[in-house]
């Protein structure tokens, strides 16, 4: 199989119609694909994948003025680019795809199936349980070899630290854990266009805003890693070309991998990467579709963490923010070209990622949301005016839970309810969802910057805290009904924003 030629890429074209498609299909007919048909982790993997190949074809774009005016030359450029590459795009054999050659287990009982390499397998590395998946353990159980190369495209972005068994890479024994892939963890941000080839446009980051993210060393816009696949654990060029530049990193090797495939199954060998190959984090480079935020009282810069139950729009600030030590890397040439002038009335972004649970070796779960979003509530780059309304919001959520602390004891000189008989975080999240609902009122006050606009967003805050507070109190007997009174006294004094 070449990943070049044959379908293995889940996309929906124009016409509503869900198909496979090869790389060549996306970029020699990509304005016939409006989107791929893919979860969190396997859109990421591909958008980086097809963001490395236009990047590496263009060789840029060289800066904004190039990005603006490179549109048409990303079809013609990564159609060339793969047919010159094509050798380098089989998914078994010698130098194939992301793998490394003479990657070998020390016995039998170190090889894997597949599908570990699939995180929705009872197999692969997520900690929740495939009740249903009743081949995973199958001796000779093989998936399609088209589900293969998406699988390992995810594997090494969003692969989990861990021990994975012993591996011999050529005279480098490994047996230890390794550092998670760079994309593990992470909301990442994308603007999505009319098209495919739209979407991947909008996502290139000029040579000058890379230059301008290495904050520690020295900025390296380097090769993609099939066109310098390392050839042991000491050829330190290719390894640095790996770990530290933009483009090696782009599709990453936070893994060994090596897939043999013959006629009745398909087996991998997997082992982690030498020290020298580990992703390197913050402060040295930047991942260029995660947001970065300074945490702490030292102001310190980290990732914005993709959290299970936590509503994405309340950290829209944050991802859509213009300044050279935050905000999202790759968003910055669209926003500064199409948003901040209002060239454009609409935008689409796509937010999303993998959460990560208590233990690091494994993820539970993933998230995603997207929005079409008007530029005019953007063109302040500071984005005070969204800051207001998701503060005010905040404000509604102290408010609440005071309401249900005085709820648990309505009168200071009587013991109070046991407190865990309260279900906050269910209140929480009823009241969250409410303003789900209520998004678009957010939106439209940001826009108009008004008093009487955020009046209507302070109203659904104040009718999505009631409807928590009565949903989850209960007032039946003489008791409750005093200590609901009590409790919604505080709520109907919140003014908004206070």
């Amino acid at each position: 199989m070449n990943l070049v030629n044959d379908p293995w890429i889940p996309v929906i074209g124009t016409d509503n119609v869900h198909r496979l498609a090869s790389l060549t299909d996306i970029f020699k007919d990509g304005d016939s694909i409006a989107d791929l048909a893919a979860n969190p982790c396997q859109r990421i993997a591909l958008l980086r994948l097809l963001i490395c190949i236009a990047q590496a074809a263009l060789d840029g774009p060289a800066d904004e003025a190039d990005w603006q005016a490179c549109r048409p030359r990303i079809s013609p450029a990564a159609l060339a680019y793969l047919q010159k590459w094509q050798h380098r795009f089989n998914l078994f054999g010698d130098h194939a795809f992301l793998q490394v050659d003479g990657l070998v287990a020390p016995d039998d009982s170190f090889i894997k199936p597949p599908n570990t390499m699939d995180a929705t397998s009872a197999n692969g590395g997520t900690g929740l349980a495939m009740l249903w998946d009743h081949k995973a353990d199958a001796v000779n159980y093989s998936p399609s070899d088209v589900s293969l190369p998406l699988s390992l495209l995810c594997y090494v972005n969003f692969s989990c630290s861990g021990k994975v068994g012993k591996s011999q890479w050529l005279d480098t024994l490994f047996n230890g854990s390794t550092a998670a892939g760079p994309s593990h963890n992470y909301l990442h941000t994308y603007v999505l266009g009319n098209g495919i080839l739209d979407s991947i446009h909008f996502n290139l980051i000029p040579k000058t805003v890379v230059a301008s993210s290495v904050t520690v060393g020295d900025s390296n816009w380097g090769a993609p890693v099939w066109e310098q696949m390392p050839k042991s654990s000491n050829d330190i060029e290719a390894i640095a070309n790996a770990a530290e530049t933009y483009l090696g990193r782009l599709v990453p090797l936070s893994r060994l991998v090596k897939l043999i495939g013959n006629e009745n199954h398909v087996c991998c060998e997997i082992g982690p990467p030498p020290d020298a190959l580990r992703m390197k984090r913050l402060p040295f480079l930047r991942e260029p579709s995660a947001t970065v935020i300074l945490v702490g009282k030292e102001k310190q810069p980290a990732y914005l963490l993709a959290r299970a139950g936590r509503h994405i729009w309340r950290d829209l600030e944050a991802i859509l923010m213009s300044a050279k030590e935050c905000g999202t890397l790759a968003l910055q040439p669209f926003l500064q070209t199409y948003v901040y002038t209002r060239r454009i009335d609409l935008f689409r972004i796509w937010t999303g990622g993998s959460v990560r649970g208590d233990n690091e070796a494994k993820y539970d779960d993933l998230t995603e949301w997207c929005a079409d979003l008007s530029s005019a509530c953007f063109t302040d780059r500071t984005l005070t005016a969204y800051r207001s309304g998701i503060e005010t919001a905040e404000s509604g959520e102290v408010k609440l839970l005071n309401a249900m602390k005085k709820y648990s004891k309505p009168d200071k000189d009587k013991p109070g309810r046991d407190t865990k008989q309260i279900p906050s975080a269910w209140a929480k999240g009823l009241y969250w969802n409410s303003l789900d609902c209520e998004f678009l009122e957010l939106l439209k006050a940001v826009e108009e910057n008004t008093t009487a606009a955020f009046s209507k967003w302070n109203a659904a805050i104040k009718h999505a805290m009631r409807t928590a507070y009565s949903q989850t109190c209960p007032h039946e007997t003489p008791r409750q009904i005093q200590a609901y009174t009590q409790g919604l006294k505080i709520l109907e004094a919140w003014k908004g924003g206070e």
